[in-house]
């Protein structure tokens, strides 16, 4: 049996994104072994999201977890709590393409390369800087440069995606970075498959 619950829900309340997630786990434990003395075989118990993935990681019986952002991280679980700056683990490394209007950018990065989710730092946001990518054509982003921030034509800038999931989804493959040197390589297997 399984379930997949956020924060977003009434039902929540002023819950943390830890407590939630203990809370999910033994609700969902919880009838499993109702279940179980009604004589039906119940062998796993999977529950969790990436918000409330780490609470039920710790709750007795739950046999999966089913969070999938945890992995890399994005702007909405730092907007949710459950993720810190130190955990954002994806970024799109974009090239500026153009710096013709003050106090923006253009970018190499649009709709098909982050999502059309737009959260509380817009589509993206960079990873080291106060650039914010406000709006998205199919294959550019403008972004919002803050002011005391510089931008040069053909420089790269590293973004979080609001959205990870959706950003891995429309990647050919990911580039497996630490510091300054490529790791490996890995392809996009379930590149645009649905289950």
């Amino acid at each position: 049996m399984t379930t997949h619950r956020q924060l977003g829900y009434a039902e929540v309340g002023d819950l943390t994104p830890d407590q939630a997630g203990r809370d999910e786990g033994a609700r969902l434990v919880d009838v499993a072994e109702q279940l179980r003395e009604r004589g039906h075989v119940i062998r796993e118990v999977a529950a969790g999201g990436s918000v409330t993935g780490r609470g039920v990681a710790v709750t007795d019986g739950v046999t999966e977890l089913r969070a999938g952002t945890y992995v890399f991280n994005d702007l909405m679980q730092l907007g949710a709590g459950s993720a810190g700056e130190d955990d954002l683990a994806l970024t799109v490394l974009c090239s500026v393409v153009s710096t013709r209007q003050p106090g923006g950018a253009t970018v190499d990065g649009g709709s098909k390369t982050f999502t059309s989710e737009r959260g509380a730092d817009g589509f993206a946001r960079a990873l080291d800087r106060e650039i914010v990518l406000d709006r998205l054509s199919e294959e550019h982003g403008m972004a919002v440069v803050a002011p005391g921030t510089t931008v040069t034509l053909g420089e790269r800038v590293r973004f979080v995606p609001t959205h990870a999931c959706t950003a891995v989804n429309l990647a050919d493959e990911l580039v497996g970075v630490r510091g300054d040197r490529v790791e490996t390589v890995w392809p996009i297997l379930a590149r645009g498959k649905r289950a």
